[in-house]
Parts: structure tokens; C-alpha cells; sequence
């Protein structure tokens, strides 16, 4: 019998987040529908491609998402290969079944019925395609991010050089005098960003963080020694900056034990992480913090 990957989402999941990923039949999913706490899952939402539903995924590498809708209704939502969607509302849950028993049997989906929804812009798949929620050190990722960062200190370089030119006048002696300071300047503002970014460098690298918005469980530490908390545990979390336009974030972690968990924007930026913590008191500092760890 023909067996399909199907998986579910709940409302407090993020884009990519499921559970229950296994291969089953048609009968098994509908089955997994069945038992789907609807009612319950569609209190106070946003009606959207990431929510309550069940999702199947397509030997054409697209795929069909069952979910709520508006008015007390059910929606199929089908992405396709090329990242196309279409959607079709149903009354009743069971009127989706036929279509999602032809989804089962036919390789090329009949989408005879349903809308194309216009989305040019917009990376549906990412929606339906399972995240794994990892987030490691990228060395490309974050040399641009210190590369941008000397975006605002250039610009100050360049605009003390015309200032000092124009102040003291265009000769050889102002000139060097200019390059001198202007300098000086790259050294102490440069060189301050080079120090910050090695100790980060230095601790993010070893490290890894594993956290999705839905479940409770998280993993953090040494690669090859992560450790299991929950967010249950949590007593707060500071997102700490060095100053307001930096890219040097780190968010620590309280755990109710007294332990702190440093985490770094090298593996995930201060916002990205407090929309994970949404239950969670969340503090704001600005100071110079090493992570020497």
C-alpha cells in the first residue's frame, strides 16, 4: 500500500516546526487527522500557512496541508514543486478526504478546484519543508556580519578626513596629519571590533544550540555534549548588547538551578531567540561582556 511522510503543527509551533513526522497510508493519515485536536487548536489564531494542521509531503517533492481556516472552516493547502500554492475550503473536515485520497494515488496532483494563490515574492516551501531548528557557528555568515558592522566606522573615517582637510586646509602636512588620525581612528574602533569578534569566535564555534518555538525541550552546549533543559525552567533571559547598534549580542539564559546558559548572536541572534521564549521575562542591557568559555 502506498505510504506517504505526514507530520502535524500546533498553533504555538514557527514556520517548519512538526511532530509526528512517519510514513503512513492513507488510511493511517486520515486516521491521524481524525484524532487531530481540532477545536481545541483553533482557538484564538492567526489563520496562516504555519498553525494547526496536518501536512503530507508529495513523491514530487511538493505538498498538501490540511489546516483551519476562516469561519469555522478547513482549508488544503498545496505547494508545489516549484513553489506554487493553492488553497481550496472545505465546510466539513471529511470533504477534504476525497482530495487527499487522490493526492495518495496520483503522482500529478488534480488541482481541478483550487485557487492559485499569489505569492510570487514569497518562499512558501519554507512553510512545509521540516526544520531541524540547529543553530552552529557559520564562519561566511558571520565575517559578513562584522564586514557590515564597519559599515557606520567607515563612514565616520571618511567623514573626519574631509573635515580635517577642510579645517585645516589642503597641504602635504594636513594631509599626513589627516591620514595619521584617520588611522589612528580605524586602529581603536577596528581593532576594538577584531577583539570582540575572536572571543566570540573563540566560544561560538565549540558550541551548539538546538530550540524550536513549540516544544519545551531544548539542547545547549559542546558540540558533542549537549545537554537536555526546559524551557519550564527558565527564570529569565538578559539580551545583552555591547552598545546599540552593535552586532556583538549575546543572551543568557537563567535557569532556575542558578545556572546560566551564554548564548551568542554567532548561532542565533537576541530577537530570533526571544521569539522562542515567548513566556519568558526578558531583559535588556547594554555592557562589555567576554565570553572566555
Amino acid at each position: 500500500m502506498n505510504k506517504l511522510i505526514s507530520k502535524t503543527q500546533y498553533k504555538n509551533f514557527e514556520a517548519g516546526e512538526y511532530v509526528d513526522i512517519i510514513s503512513r497510508t492513507f488510511d493511517e493519515t486520515i486516521s491521524l487527522i481524525e484524532n487531530y485536536p481540532w477545536q481545541e487548536q483553533s482557538k484564538q489564531i492567526e489563520i496562516g500557512l504555519t498553525g494547526p494542521s496536518v501536512t503530507i509531503e508529495g513523491a514530487n517533492n511538493d505538498f498538501l496541508k490540511l489546516a483551519v481556516y476562516y469561519n469555522q472552516k478547513f482549508v488544503l493547502y498545496y505547494c508545489s514543486a516549484d513553489n506554487q500554492l493553492f488553497t481550496k475550503s472545505f465546510l466539513h473536515l471529511k470533504d477534504a478526504y476525497v482530495f487527499i485520497e487522490k493526492y495518495f494515488e496520483n503522482k500529478d496532483f488534480d488541482l481541478n478546484g483550487f485557487k492559485k494563490e499569489s505569492t510570487l515574492m514569497k518562499n512558501n516551501k519554507n512553510q512545509f519543508i521540516t526544520n531541524t531548528f540547529v543553530y552552529e557557528f557559520i564562519s561566511n555568515k558571520i565575517i559578513n556580519k562584522l564586514l557590515r558592522s564597519f559599515g557606520f566606522e567607515i563612514v565616520t573615517i571618511v567623514s573626519l578626513f574631509i573635515f580635517l582637510i577642510t579645517e585645516f586646509g589642503f597641504s602635504i602636512t594636513s594631509v599626513l596629519f589627516s591620514i595619521l588620525i584617520s588611522f589612528l581612528f580605524i586602529g581603536l574602533s577596528a581593532g576594538r571590533s577584531l577583539v570582540h569578534f575572536l572571543f566570540y569566535y573563540k566560544y561560538a564555534k565549540k558550541n551548539k544550540l538546538i530550540m524550536s518555538m513549540g516544544k519545551d525541550a531544548f539542547y545547549f552546549g559542546l558540540k558533542n555534549q549537549l545537554a537536555c533543559y526546559s524551557k519550564r525552567n527558565i527564570k529569565q533571559c538578559t539580551a545583552i548588547k555591547l552598545y546599540r547598534n552593535s552586532i556583538f549580542e549575546i543572551s543568557e539564559i537563567e535557569l532556575t538551578n542558578g545556572k546560566i546558559l551564554r548564548v551568542p548572536i554567532h548561532l542565533i541572534d537576541n530577537s530570533s531567540l526571544e521569539n522562542k521564549l515567548t513566556e519568558i521575562n526578558i531583559i535588556r542591557k547594554f555592557k562589555w561582556l567576554h565570553l572566555r568559555k
